[in-house]
């Protein structure tokens, strides 16, 4: 009984606890709902007042839209009230100027009608005034018998004879004038351009001997005469290496072709010596490498000159020659340097003058290449000569060739610029400083022209002038007649050509009476011929003159 009581109890408290425990459960639950509800509420009001706070905005912006885009459209409805009184302003405008243009179209209309009418009038006036002339004019030949193009060329011819008196009156007056201050304007003018011209640079000594190496091994095998290398370096260079005298330390270079060959050669023994092994097999490397070198310095070298004086257009082949005067000296003055010093006075002498300047250095600055034509120049006997050649034969024009080949009057000077060329090689070569000779050589040239001067037969007397380039004699006149003095000065050419050594040419002139003269040249090879020399006398007599050339003005 008990048992069951306590297990009823056991169940209704079981029971009453477990619905306490819902009731406390819907409790907590009911709080929470509440609780929720409540955040869902805030969470509304927020979002509410988010949205009306955006409404507002949005509706701010768009009422400021509004006012732009109102106050914009007012704005461009003023632009386009502005525009169309423009347009109508413009309108109004161009209806005048219409109006205008009408008018005034009328009134071209009405003139050129009234120009028509006017020409017409003055048409036939014309007409009937050229018959009247017409008329007139044949009144005029029937009195004077004489028809007006009679009349025409005798006006003419008399107006040409007055312009040619006029002419030749001022022509002489000028030339009174220009013999009276020649002298003086010369010397002032040569003076300028010497004053002008400056080149500090020292002239350049070309060697003749080369230096034996230091090591004593070298020195030996170049020096051995069973080793024959002096031998070998004379066979591929064209010069002879030999011992100095006075010496022991270097050798001479003898009997070269040119001063270009001895450059070479010299360069040659340089690069042979410092290239290490001395072999005969070597040699002919070093000598080919030296040559290239020095090709290419001559080329450097009138390339330099060209631009220095601005001087374009010019063939290589000629500015290789300009190049090549840096291997050649006269008189220990360096060619190169002496064609670069002329050709600057002779540019200044010119512009002074009013001739082209830089014609004037560029027929000044080739006058020498004939210097460096060893076979031409040898032919002709003239380095003037063959260098005017040369520059005909690669494209120069005749302005710069007469000067080259004149500038030591072997053709004679026919042009201003040609003695502006002499003149400026002359400043070059005569000014102080500028050469030196050695006397040694000078001398024993001058006792050899001595010597066979002192061979000629009833000679008065005799003179070697411009430093042994030309010997005078003077005969008697009773021992020699104008034939046999020409077969002299032919006889002792050839005399001076078998038995001296000399450069260039000796010119030879024997006087017998103060009016005979007869004049030959020493040469290296034979005279040109006869007829071509006449030629050449014809041509020029012709060019001077103006007329045909006849033979007895050769002498005028």
């Amino acid at each position: 009984m008990i048992t069951g009581v306590t297990a009823i109890s056991f169940a209704v408290g079981g029971a009453l606890t477990l619905l306490a425990q819902r009731l406390r459960m819907r409790q907590l639950t009911r709080s929470s709902l509440s609780h929720e509800e409540q955040r869902g509420a805030e969470a509304l009001d927020q979002l509410d007042q988010a949205l009306r706070a955006r409404h507002k905005r949005a509706v701010d912006k768009l009422k400021r839209r509004a006012k732009q885009s109102q106050a914009r459209d007012e704005r461009r409805a003023e632009e386009l009230t502005h525009d169309e009184a423009q347009l109508h302003e413009q309108g109004a405008h161009l209806d005048e100027r219409e109006e205008r243009q009408r008018e005034r179209s009328d009134a071209l209309s009405a003139r050129q009608e009234d120009n028509k009418a006017r020409g017409a009038v003055v048409k036939e006036q014309k007409s009937t005034l050229k018959a009247q002339r017409d008329t007139s004019l044949l009144k005029l030949e029937e009195r004077a018998e004489v028809t007006c193009e009679v009349l025409g060329e005798q006006l003419k011819e008399r107006r040409f004879a007055e312009a040619e008196v006029n002419a030749q009156r001022a022509s002489q007056q000028r030339i009174v004038k220009a013999e009276a201050y020649a002298s003086q304007s010369a010397a002032q003018l040569l003076r300028l351009s010497c004053q002008r011209y400056y080149d500090p640079r020292p002239a350049e000594r070309l060697q003749g001997y080369v230096a034996l190496p230091r090591s004593s091994a070298k020195r030996q095998a170049i020096l051995d005469p069973s080793a024959s290398l002096i031998s070998a370096l004379s066979e591929v260079t064209g010069v002879e290496f030999c011992l100095e005298p006075n010496h022991e330390d270097r050798l001479m270079l003898r009997n070269a072709p040119e001063t270009f060959s001895r450059e070479v050669a010299r360069a040659t023994f340089d690069r042979w010596v410092q290239g290490g092994q001395l072999s005969e097999a070597s040699l002919a490397t070093h000598h080919r490498k030296a040559l290239a070198q020095l090709e290419r310095r001559c080329h450097e070298g009138g390339q330099a000159a060209a631009r220095r004086l601005g001087i374009k257009g010019v063939n290589p082949e000629i500015l290789y020659l300009v190049g090549k005067l840096l291997f050649r000296t006269s008189y220990t003055q360096n060619q190169w340097t002496h064609a670069i010093e002329a050709a600057d006075i002779c540019g200044m002498m010119a512009e002074e003058l009013g001739i082209d300047p830089t014609l004037a250095r560029r027929a000044t600055l080739l006058h020498d290449i004939g210097k460096v034509l060893w076979e031409q120049t040898e032919e002709v006997g003239s380095h003037a000569v063959s260098g005017g050649a040369f520059a005909r034969d690669h494209g120069e024009i005749e302005e710069v060739i007469h000067p080259i080949a004149a500038h030591h009057h072997d053709e004679a000077p026919s042009s201003a610029l040609a003695y502006l060329v002499i003149a400026a090689d002359t400043l070059s070569g005569a000014r102080p400083g500028a050469r030196r000779e050695t006397s040694e050589a000078f001398s024993q040239h001058v006792e050899q022209l001595e010597g066979i001067c002192a061979q000629v037969p009833h000679l008065r007397h005799h003179m070697v002038i411009q430093g042994g380039r030309e010997v005078r004699l003077q005969l008697h006149e009773q021992r020699y007649s104008d034939l046999q003095v020409a077969r002299l000065t032919e006889e002792l050419a050839h005399s001076i050509e078998d038995e001296c050594v000399f450069p260039g040419q000796v010119k030879v002139t024997a006087l017998r009476q103060v009016i005979t003269n007869a004049t030959a040249y020493a040469r290296r090879s034979s005279p040109r011929d006869q007829a071509q020399h006449i030629n050449t006398i014809k041509t020029l007599g012709e060019r001077l003159t103006g007329r045909p050339w006849r033979g007895g003005e050769v002498g005028r």
